[in-house]
């Protein structure tokens, strides 16, 4: 998508592109429509499942179309901000998730169990 929009703004300030990249509006044609309308169908067979469950749901209706745009912006964004940090790191390195600390600290003895005290047999 950002690649489409950057095509456009070019397009737009008169940068001559060759066809294959020329973007002639950023609205979508009827392979947009059919995703929209395909997507709403989907959310209205799931509200009529869930109709007997919650009964206010159907309010909503009109605005569940904005889920998954959110749901693609997001995941844009996420590409675009994790693919460069993933292509510049060294090549053999393993990615690896560092946890925040959250005031959770390991005991001496390394075991993350509570230690219970010693019962004394009999």
């Amino acid at each position: 998508m950002s690649v489409a929009v950057i095509c456009w703004l070019l397009g737009m300030a008169g940068v001559p592109l060759p066809r294959w990249l020329w973007v002639e509006t950023l609205l979508p044609g009827w392979n947009g429509l059919l995703i929209g309308v395909t997507c709403m169908a989907q959310i209205g067979l799931s509200l009529l499942f869930d109709s007997r469950y919650d009964h206010k749901l159907s309010r909503v209706y009109a605005w569940m179309i904005w889920y998954p745009i959110a749901y693609w912006i997001l995941n844009t964004a996420t590409t675009i901000w994790a693919v460069p940090k993933t292509m510049m790191r060294k090549r053999g390195s393993r990615g690896r998730w560092t946890s925040p600390d959250r005031g959770a600290h390991m005991p001496a003895g390394g075991s993350a169990s509570p230690s219970t005290p010693a019962s004394s047999a009999g």
